[in-house]
């Protein structure tokens, strides 16, 4: 039964004098000092969920004269607002274009607007209710792979770049791009992606920005000693990716996630350079498994773009698109010929041409034209020089490392396989290979001097040193390096060919002991100048030009050292010493240059088929060998 009217009255006023009593005495003893409630709350403040004062009388310090709230100068901790907050009141619905004019069309933008929306967010009361605040640094944001950043944040980006790192940040390393990784691997026109930077169109072209995302994971993945730097400019985004392998990983799946549903409805040389491009980035850090699906798509966008048909097909290109396609062919065939020679590729890796493909490309139709980008439009080329020739570029090298690759495979790629009778007998075979062995070591003689083996050579000296200048000469050290190491790498492997055959003919009694033995001995006399060269030119270019090549590099290193292993035990103990000689210091380069976070295990099947079951009911790992068979090939020099 309720209480009537009076007697409820009556308790009301018993708790309000109870309550007088108990406040009125402190009022009286301690003087409120005047504060000031803060517009956004401290991070201990935040943590505990209390408001967050400050007072307006003598600071309070930690005898470092730092202010700190009351909050922590009672808990004797320091006061500080490291922590981002989320922005409270209404969410953008869409990126803002920057206004503000960009810079002249031959500069990369590198200074932009820092990410301020993140970190603007503001308490009325001094209490963070934000369910989303601080979901940064969350342990349900966080994985091995990085931190992500809460949904409800992403919206409030300037730029969709801004969800891996600063404005500045990402256009700081899609520069380094420009000047250092481009001659390696040129998927876009300069003039036009310079322009295109500098109007910002990856605000509003989505392909463009996932383009940008995929060169920046690239750039990241070969430029391992640009990271601290990287990490300096934005802290944020260190404390967010601690590895390389995060930020890549982070990236890829966000590129993966801001693909349209219709996506792949319309296809393109630039869809072709993000898939390829995120396959050699997750080939830098050692994530094969993703590797090999980007590959897979870059594969598939080149078949169907025809980059490997006869220029007459590109009927409807412009001039741009045209030597871009052509390009692209290129690389697309150099990862093909590396799935050729590696020997833990062949089992497993997709191949992007085959023997009845390979007849009918004509390579010399598709070889790109010796000309600066800045030389080519859309509608026209600027002609050459009128006695036809021109300075050593950037592109004359890419072509020079073309040729390079298609004269030694050439044999190998459309003979292999081939039941028609040509070349069939071992004997043919191996005077063929010894032929080839013999041209192709003197290829290269025709180089202008500072592409040499021993370059560089004075040209460097003469003239201003203009930052021009010393970008030439870092693209011409990295093209010179890859040139000479594809060279000498491609040697190996036809000697590696010629003492095959020589061993089966042995084996099969076409040839007597004292024959194979010859042979052997004078393949390994090559194999130890081969040796020799490859040691001067990695001693004779800085490693920071060495570095842009990548993990391809020490591959090639790698399949050159593992050629000593097998040294014949007949030829005498000199020689053995000499390899073991040859082998320590390869291994020396190799801990230099081969900095993967996680063992590349590129040609041992890692995946899990989670369908088929072992014996006690596990899911069977395709990878049981991979102990065994990830040894000298596929870590390091020993």
């Amino acid at each position: 039964m309720a209480p009537a009217l009076p007697d409820l009255q009556a308790v009301v006023h018993v708790h309000q004098e109870a309550q007088a009593s108990t406040t009125s005495p402190r009022r009286a003893s301690a003087p409120v000092e005047p504060r000031r409630l803060a517009a956004r709350a401290c991070d201990a403040c935040r943590a505990r969920r209390r408001r967050c004062i400050f007072p307006l009388g003598p600071e309070e310090d930690g005898g470092d004269g730092s202010t700190r709230c009351i909050g922590c100068s009672r808990l004797g901790i320091g006061c500080n607002f490291a922590i981002p907050t989320r922005p409270r009141g209404p969410k953008r619905r869409r990126y803002e274009i920057d206004p503000r004019p960009g810079p002249p069309k031959d500069e990369i933008p590198c200074h932009c607007p820092p990410r301020t929306a993140v970190y603007s967010g503001a308490s009325v009361d001094g209490i963070d209710t934000d369910d989303d605040a601080g979901a940064v640094l969350t342990p349900d944001h966080t994985s091995a792979l990085g931190q992500s950043i809460s949904p409800g944040s992403l919206s409030t980006f300037a730029y969709a770049t801004d969800e891996l790192c600063s404005r500045e940040l990402f256009m700081a390393i899609i520069h380094d791009y420009v000047e250092r990784v481009y001659p390696l691997c040129p998927v876009v026109h300069l003039p036009s992606f310079r322009r295109s930077l500098a109007s910002n169109q990856d605000v509003h072209d989505t392909e463009q920005m996932l383009l940008l995302v995929a060169l920046f994971t690239l750039t990241i993945g070969v430029l391992r000693s640009r990271i601290e730097d990287y990490r300096a400019m934005d802290p944020e985004a260190a404390a967010r990716f601690p590895t390389r392998t995060s930020i890549i990983t982070y990236a890829s799946q966000m590129c993966l996630r801001l693909r349209p549903p219709d996506y792949w409805d319309e296809i393109s040389h630039r869809k072709w350079a993000i898939s390829y491009t995120l396959a050699s980035a997750s080939f830098e850090v050692g994530r094969m498994n993703q590797y090999r699906m980007f590959d897979s798509e870059a594969m598939q966008l080149a078949r169907l773009l025809g980059f490997h048909l006869h220029a007459t097909e590109y009927h409807g290109l412009n001039c741009i698109e045209t030597q871009l396609r052509k390009k692209a062919f290129w690389l697309q065939f150099f990862s093909f010929a590396h799935s050729k020679v590696q020997p833990g590729r062949r089992r497993f890796h997709v191949t992007y041409l085959d023997n009845y493909v390979l007849r009918d490309v004509h390579f010399a139709a598709l070889e790109p034209l010796d000309t600066p980008d800045e030389n080519i439009t859309e509608n026209a080329v600027c002609p050459l020089a009128p006695d036809g020739t021109g300075p050593f570029t950037s592109v004359t090298a890419f072509i020079v490392n073309t040729r390079v690759f298609l004269e030694a495979l050439r044999d190998s790629l459309f003979n292999a396989g081939c039941d028609c009778g040509y070349g069939r007998t071992n004997e043919e075979k191996l005077a063929r290979l010894k032929a080839l062995f013999q041209r192709y070591k003197y290829t290269l003689d025709a180089l202008p001097s500072h592409m040499t083996q021993w370059g560089p050579s004075s040209i460097y000296d003469s003239g201003p040193s203009t930052p021009a200048n010393s970008v030439s000469r870092t693209q011409a050290e990295t093209t010179r390096a890859n040139i000479h190491i594809t060279h000498l790498w491609l040697q190996s492997f036809l000697l590696d060919q010629t003492d095959g055959i020589v061993q089966a003919m042995a084996a099969a009694g076409g040839g007597d002991e004292a024959w194979s033995a010859h042979q052997l001995a004078s393949s390994w006399a090559e194999r130890e100048d081969i040796c020799r060269q490859l040691l001067h030119v990695l001693h004779n270019v800085d490693g920071v030009h060495l570095e842009p090549n990548g993990n391809s590099l020490t591959y090639k290193i790698r399949g050159v050292a593992t050629s000593l292993l097998n040294c014949p035990s007949l030829i005498g103990e000199s020689v053995s010493q000499r390899a073991a000689g040859y082998v320590r210091e390869f291994t020396k380069v190799l801990a230099f240059l081969d900095l993967s976070e996680v063992m590349n295990t590129d040609g041992v099947d890692t995946w899990i088929d989670k369908d088929r079951k072992l014996g006690d009911g596990r899911p069977s790992a395709a990878a049981a060998d991979a102990a065994s068979a990830a040894s000298f090939s596929t870590t390091s020099v020993p």
